[in-house]
């Protein structure tokens, strides 16, 4: 009986001017940092592209910078949801401090009652958007749920085995 083994067939680089190319030898032009290959980079991620860099870079921006931004019109629907919240927040933080400067001139104690309150609202309303983006950025936090097994009693009798 004759047994065939099975053999390995080798691949054969072609050759390219004087240099051989072929599995695992790319041609001079595609190798790494060439102007056709690909780019020679550490492989860490960029900050300035993650969407906490873009935070931090949005938050520094006006409200004129920002809604440049906005018209733009490739923009990915997380970077326009958290430009508008930044945009919210920049107005409501002008009109909290517009509400104050108003609050420390006024001499009636019911306006100033009314003021107070408004001003905490707007505070409030500032501490929720905040929230917001924070957890878009960074994730919610985590929280723990306790589970507390509940041992169940038998409602009917146990059956009886028969013999």
């Amino acid at each position: 009986m004759a047994t065939k083994t099975a053999s390995k067939r080798k691949k054969n680089p072609t050759k390219q001017g004087n240099r051989q190319v072929g599995y695992c030898k790319p041609p001079k032009d595609k190798q790494f940092g060439k102007p056709d290959g690909n780019p020679r980079h550490d492989g860490a991620w960029k900050k300035e592209e993650s969407a906490r860099g873009k935070f931090e870079m949005w938050i520094k921006m006006t409200e004129k910078e920002l809604t440049e931004l906005l018209e733009k019109e490739n923009i990915a629907s997380f970077d326009e949801s958290t430009i508008n919240l930044i945009l919210q927040l920049q107005k409501m933080t002008r009109l909290l401090q517009e509400m104050v400067t108003k609050l420390e001139k006024e001499r009636d104690i019911e306006k100033k009652i009314k003021l107070t309150s408004y001003c905490t609202n707007q505070l409030e309303t500032i501490m929720i958007i905040t929230e917001k983006l924070s957890n878009q950025i960074y994730g919610a936090p985590v929280q723990k749920v306790e589970q507390t097994n509940i041992e169940l009693k038998p409602i009917l009798p146990p059956l009886e085995e028969k013999e």
